[in-house]
């Protein structure tokens, strides 16, 4: 997922849509391998560009949101 990450970043941009939604899948897969911290700081990072490229209101905005919420309800 990375590398498919890496390429898309490269050919569409790092804040193009599908760019971001992989990125929120690579989230999900390293919060279910355990390494919370790490997918949290991945969902902020995420949750900062898809506010301002999206909007706060954007479904796909609100799901990074919600996931992170997840992790840490704090």
């Amino acid at each position: 997922m990375v590398t498919v990450l890496a390429g898309e970043s490269q050919l569409q941009g790092p804040e193009d849509p599908s760019t971001l939604i992989t990125r929120h899948q690579l989230a999900r897969v390293i919060a279910a391998q355990g390494r919370l911290d790490e997918a949290k700081t991945e969902y902020r990072h995420l949750l900062e560009v898809r506010t301002r490229v999206l909007g706060e209101e954007d479904p796909d905005t609100q799901a990074t949101k919600a996931a992170l919420e997840e992790l840490d309800p704090n």
